[in-house]
């Protein structure tokens, strides 16, 4: 809507740009306090000479900024009315500008405003940079000189008419005064907000970007920027981005984006890796030690909150000093601001506008406008903590203003703009036509499952793997990128807690995860494979009336039992607590112990999921949300002060909401299903819906698994199985805690957290493949699942082999990043890594065992491979240490895969590729191992060492696949990349970004 004539001249650009571009000169000059006002007369003047746009989502920031002018009723004293005019020329100054930049679409196209908030980042780095140089500078601006004393009291305009490079401070007890990055701005927390918000746009502006020589160019400053970053030694920025980044990935992978998501992944572990590497890390927990920020916030939040009653509505209109704290109210995170100076309203108007920009924000799909959208995501983790003023509120206005711009721009009917990525349309939803057992799931109880073909069913002829559909392939690469994105989350809460609480800690924290896990599979009692296999069968059957039952038979006996086993551990905490006097072990048991009933009923849910084909929807749950809320919560605990039940209570509490999440989806989940439920002949059903509701294949007729029998019947073989593989996974360490103790078991745990991130290889191939090969087998067709199995064995053999190559060749390197002693432990992970070699070799004979029904099989191979890992740890722990435990451990995995290999081959006729493995393995020693080998030696085990190992021996270890993929079993994959590398052309530049609109 149009307030002045539609002919009036359009706006220029030149006061924004002006604005943003020229903060330097505002800053050198000491105006930077007075710019920002200037600027919003200006536009208000020629807004009002030339006409201005409304634009829908800016109703809540004018509702703000008409109630904080209210609040200033609520003005007791002369001397409050300088910090109140202040916050009402932010507020006011963000609104004219946001109205402006909406009105001045033509001059203001999204590619000029970002380039300018882009300018606006390139010169805070700048400053923070001249900061490293001149930490104590402080200049002497004409501002300053002719400003009257009177204003110059006020502390927060000295420091801006008269600024320094950086803030410096000198905790109680510390040696040397820290100087942290500030510049253009008057505290180090201003900047390192600055800096979180804007970094996402200047990732928006490289993808906007044309040419490639510009964008290596901002690459560059990208990289530069983690120098001043770092230095402001700030939590909330890094959290923020962190935040931000997860966000985007997961906007990328609902695009369909999984090159993008994989890259953000990446990026975002070479950060963290490079932040423990550099001593950010070390720097943050320093300052912690000598500063009680913390404490004095959580005091502050609480005597304002006190205050806030007094005034609800109006507030106090400026910040007021806390004569306890010494430290103003409202001060302290725009949360506080608001409830304090201008009342509640003033908090509901702000939420109001900011849930606005994320809802509208949604419908922008292209790359540049994501980052854009996410950067807010990231911000909402800042608002306790931050309050906007001055240019950082300018700045998030007009980003919200771009990012509501584009939500509200037209688009074509079946059109697209150049360049923009806009989300593919919602596909049909096939829900899984379980031939066999789907996904994970197994047989049912005994031989029961996919039956191998007799004589009387001559297997098809195949003469090459089957090639799975796009949509299968788009699954695959999304489960594999979310298992990617949840170890890296989880390993990062690992190297957190090491590098902060300590090894002793760290030994404790991984001694109680180990006992929620297994509490929690035992507890699920294999309910969880029940529900993907009962559930499916009943969809795909037109029986998804039968899901509600379903649903009850399997949680009510799982809530009953894990309530159970919750009760048994609380009263045997003190004896648990016994067996390690003085670690403090009971009240982190009673904790976690009470969390493992909706621990046990998230898992059942989880497997509810995928049975009503909502794939993506559970690995979004299990690999990335509830992985990123333990963080989340481990990084708070850890800031609240290292304490074993605060990490037991941050890794075990988000069970319970996401608990509540799957509760909700599932429940949706099924409404859909009964809705759209499609009936479908079972015993017509090619392949093997007739084998899941009651006829194997060529076998004997079996039990319903939707029946209550024959669900149990089946998970409960699961159950067992599952229990046997997670005691697997963590008997070793619980052994290393009670015999050595926690500073033993922090280093082994920490081995452990290692060599589990190669897993997530197996994990994916087990998604993936289980249902082509439940389908192949029970089709009789057996030449085509056994080169499913080849072309899988031959594919974790060559991404895995060279991730542990680089553990046992680095050992100690990977062991420092997660704090000083856990190196101590480098010799076992050496050897567990080569073992582990050896298991990935044995390829995806495990998904084989299942998917032919052979689950008794399996659970005789786990049992004994675990009986190996106790008889090993009771043995040989008190001879040998951590070698002892370590041993025990390669014998029981090696034990494991060597008979369920040997099953396979012998009698069920899955050959191992030979012939491909060795090619595959020996290019990954000599490329990797030997490489990584002559640099450990000639530079030792160090940083170094390891990149330069990366770049030399992972680049020819990629030119070798380049140029045989046939050794790999990735044939067909190259051959893809290549032609779509020919046929992109000069298009690829623009694929990422978009023109302007």
């Amino acid at each position: 809507m149009m307030v002045a004539p539609a002919t009036a001249r359009p706006l220029p650009a030149w006061p924004v740009v002006g604005l943003l571009g020229g903060l330097a000169l505002w800053w050198v000059t000491g105006a930077l306090i007075l710019a920002p006002t200037v600027a919003a007369f200006i536009m208000l003047v020629l807004m009002i000479r030339r006409g201005a746009r409304w634009l829908p989502g800016m109703g809540p920031w004018i509702c703000l900024f008409l109630w904080v002018l209210a609040a200033g009723s609520s003005l007791l004293t002369s001397a409050s009315v300088l910090g109140y005019g202040l916050r009402l020329a932010d507020v006011f100054d963000a609104a004219v500008i946001g109205l402006y930049v909406a009105s001045a679409r033509e001059s203001l196209p999204r590619r000029t405003v970002v380039g300018a908030l882009a300018a606006t980042w390139l010169t805070m780095v700048g400053l923070g940079l001249l900061g490293q140089f001149f930490p104590e500078q402080r200049l002497t601006t004409p501002l300053g000189l002719v400003l009257p004393n009177s204003m110059q009291s006020n502390e927060l305009i000295r420091d801006l008419a008269s600024p320094q490079f950086t803030e410096t401070q000198q905790p109680y007890g510390l040696e040397k005064p820290m100087h942290r990055t500030a510049a253009p701005f008057a505290y180090a927390n201003s900047w390192g907000q600055a800096y979180a918000m804007l970094t996402p746009v200047a990732v928006a502006w490289v993808c906007m970007l044309r040419s490639w020589k510009t964008r290596a160019l901002w690459v560059l400053f990208l990289l530069l920027s983690s120098i001043p970053a770092l230095a402001t030694s700030n939590r909330g920025m890094l959290v923020a981005l962190g935040v931000t980044a997860a966000a985007a990935t997961v906007r990328m992978i609902l695009m369909g984006r999984l090159q993008l998501a994989l890259g953000i992944i990446s990026g975002a572990a070479a950060a963290g890796l490079a932040f423990v590497a550099s001593g950010g890390l070390a720097s943050i927990t320093e300052r912690l030690t000598y500063s009680s920020s913390t404490g004095d916030r959580l005091e502050l939040y609480e005597r304002t909150l006190d205050r806030v009653i007094q005034k609800p509505w109006l507030g106090h209109g400026s910040p007021e000093l806390d004569p306890v704290v010494g430290v103003a109210f409202g001060t302290q995170g725009m949360v506080w601001l608001l409830l304090f100076c201008f009342g509640i309203p003033s908090l509901i108007f702000f939420a109001w506008f900011v849930i606005g920009l994320l809802v509208r924000g949604w419908r922008v799909n292209d790359v540049p406008g994501i980052w854009i959208y996410c950067s807010f995501i990231g911000m909402l983790t800042l608002f306790p903590f931050y309050a906007l003023s001055g240019v950082p509120m300018i700045v998030f206005v007009i980003m919200g203003v771009v990012l509501l711009r584009d939500a509200d721009a037209p688009k074509p009917r079946g059109s697209k703009y150049t360049g923009t990525v806009l989300s593919p349309g919602p596909t049909p939803r096939a829900h899984p036509v379980p031939a066999g057992p789907v996904e994970r799931g197994l047989g049912s109880a005994g031989s029961q499952g996919a039956s191998l073909p007799t004589a009387a069913a001559p297997p098809a002829p195949a003469t090459r793997a089957p090639a799975p559909s796009k949509a299968k392939t788009s699954t695959a690469l999304v489960t594999f990128a979310l298992i990617l994105t949840g170890a890296v989350v989880a390993f990062a809460a690992s190297l957190l807690v090491g590098n902060t609480a300590g090894q002793g800690a760290a030994g404790l924290f991984f001694q109680v995860i180990a006992f929620f896990n297994i509490a929690l599979v035992a507890t699920t009692l294999g309910s969880d494979t029940g529900l993907v296999r009962a559930v499916s069968a009943a969809v795909a059957t037109g029986r998804a009336d039968q899901v509600p039952g379903l649903l009850r038979t399997a949680l009510v006996p799982v809530a009953v039992a894990s309530s159970l086993v919750a009760g048994a551990l609380v009263l045997s905490a003190p004896w648990l607590d016994s067996l390690a006097p003085g670690m403090g072990l009971e009240r982190s048991i009673v904790v976690s112990a009470l969390l493992v009933p909706p621990g046990a009923i998230m898992t059942s849910l989880c497997g509810a999921l995928r049975g009503l084909g909502r794939i993506r929807t559970f690995s979004v749950l299990q690999n990335l949300v509830l992985p990123l809320l333990r963080l989340a919560g481990v990084a708070m605990a850890l800031v609240a002060g290292v304490s074993l039940l605060r990490l037991s209570m941050a890794w075990a509490l988000p069970v319970a909401l996401v608990a509540v999440l799957a509760a909700l989806l599932v429940w949706n989940g099924t409404r859909i299903a009964r809705r759209e439920q499609a009936p479908a002949d079972a015993q017509t059903q090619p392949g093997g819906v007739g084998q899941v509701m009651g006829r194997a294949p060529n076998g004997p007729v079996t039990e319903d698994i939707t029946t209550t029998r024959g669900f149990w019947a089946f998970s409960s073989v699961r159950g067992v199985s599952a229990l046997v593989e997670t005691a697997l996974e963590w008997i070793d360490v619980i052994f290393v805690g009670l015999f050595l103790g926690p500073l033993a078991a922090g280093a082994y745990g920490a081995v452990n957290r290692c060599v589990r991130l190669g897993s997530m290889l197996d994990q994916t191939a087990r998604l993936v493949t289980g249902p082509l090969l439940s389908a192949a087998v029970a089709r009789g067709r057996m030449a085509e699942a056994q080169l499913l199995y080849a072309a899988t064995t031959r594919i974790l053999v060559a991404a895995a082999w060279p991730f542990f190559l680089l553990l046992a060749v680095f050992a100690p390197v990977f062991l420092g990043f997660f704090g000083e002693g856990f190196a101590e432990a480098s010799g076992p992970m050496s050897l567990i890594s080569v073992a582990m070699m050896l298991v990935v070799s044995a390829g995806g004979v495990q998904s084989v065992l299942l998917m032919a029904g052979r689950s008794r099989w399996q659970l005789i191979n786990k049992s004994a491979a675990l009986l190996c890992a106790v008889a090993g740890c009771l043995t040989l722990i008190p001879l040998w240490g951590m070698w002892g435990a370590v041993t025990a451990w390669a014998v029981s995995v090696l034990v494991d895969a060597g008979l369920a290999t040997t099953q396979a081959w012998v009698r069920l006729g899955f050959v191992p590729p030979f012939a491909a493995l060795l090619r595959a393995g020996a290019s990954s020693v000599v490329c990797v191992g030997l490489v990584g080998l002559g640099l450990r030696l000639s530079l030792g085990a160090t940083l170094p060492a390891l990149l330069l190992t990366v770049v030399l021996g992972g680049g020819a270890y990629a030119a070798v696949v380049w140029l045989r993929p046939g050794w790999f079993g990735m044939q067909a994959q190259i051959d893809a990349v290549r032609a779509r590398l020919r046929g992109r052309g000069k298009d690829r530049v623009t694929d990422m970004g978009s023109t302007p609109r």
